[in-house]
């Protein structure tokens, strides 16, 4: 009788020595032939819940885009792949944008940072424009005086110029006031006798002057000879007045007469007849002398 055991041998989808006990194979697993070898393992990205399966054909694969291990004995062994997320053995989707996919399962990337669709890794998630910080990191505001495409990158405004906290491009730096140029350019200085402000340079009204640097209409001031309030256009100083520059005007004194346009009170010149220094008071000539341009002359003895 052992020797009619030992010519025992077990059938496709049982393993075990010959003449012994014979195990059916285990779910995940087949042995499609008659003898002792052991069962073979399903391939991995399938699975097989069948008991003493025969043939290969009964792994069955994996939903697109999940994977299980080798030797995966039920559906639920399946697992989406990273990118993609869904329940153990069931449809996977793709991870949405703003999110990153493990193992199954959607996390939201941190705060003011998004992904691509189908994102793997916290990795994957950068911060949006306006901010700035590592990937997969905490996102701060860009600062004052920087503009923040997006990721890590934060970058310095150009000389003179400034952006307001949160700026995304370099456009959003605007040359402060007192210089000239394009946003997100060079800037220089603003040139005499013009204002600048926002990067804009206007020019000061006629007779007008203002020094470099200048941000406001009001920095803009007449020139001697012209009057008019800050920023407002100038005027000419009338005859027989004197204009020092911005809303100044001034008459000469009694008997004194000046040109139009006169910047100062040495302009003012005492009429014919009366004589005086520049820009003081005038007395009348006295008999015997004759008075012209603020100076006294004496008559010829034979015309006295």
């Amino acid at each position: 009788g052992a020797a009619r055991a030992g010519n025992c041998s077990c059938l496709a989808g049982y393993t075990g020595l010959d003449g012994t006990e014979c195990a059916a194979c285990v779910r995940g697993t087949y042995k499609p032939a008659t003898g002792s070898s052991p069962c073979l393992p399903c391939n991995a990205g399938t699975y097989s819940p069948t008991l003493a399966s025969s043939s290969p054909a009964t792994c069955a694969v994996c939903p697109p885009h999940s994977h299980a291990p080798p030797a995966s004995g039920n559906r639920s062994a399946c697992i989406c792949v990273p990118g993609f997320f869904g329940a153990p053995g069931g449809a996977c989707a793709p991870c949405p944008a703003g999110s990153w996919c493990v193992e199954g399962m959607a996390y939201p990337c941190p705060v003011f940072s998004s992904s691509a669709v189908e994102s793997a890794a916290l990795g994957a998630c950068t911060c949006v424009s306006s901010f700035v910080g590592e990937n997969g990191g905490t996102c701060d505001e860009c600062a004052l005086d920087r503009y923040c495409p997006g990721g890590n990158a934060s970058h310095a405004c150009p000389e003179f110029s400034w952006a307001p906290p949160g700026s995304d491009v370099s456009t959003d730096c605007v040359c402060l006031p007192g210089y000239v140029g394009g946003n997100g350019g060079e800037c220089e200085e603003c040139p005499l006798h013009a204002y600048c402000f926002s990067g804009v340079k206007d020019e000061c009204p006629a007779h007008a002057q203002s020094p470099v640097r200048s941000s406001n209409a009001t920095d803009c001031t007449c020139r001697a000879g012209y009057y008019g309030e800050d920023g407002d256009p100038c005027t000419a100083c009338e005859v027989d007045h004197y204009c020092l520059g911005g809303a100044l005007r001034s008459a000469c004194k009694a008997h004194a007469v000046a040109p139009k346009r006169s910047p100062s009170l040495e302009s003012c010149t005492c009429e014919k007849g009366w004589y005086g220094p520049q820009g003081g008071s005038c007395t009348e000539c006295e008999p015997g002398y004759f008075c012209f341009a603020g100076a006294r002359y004496a008559c010829p003895p034979q015309l006295s």
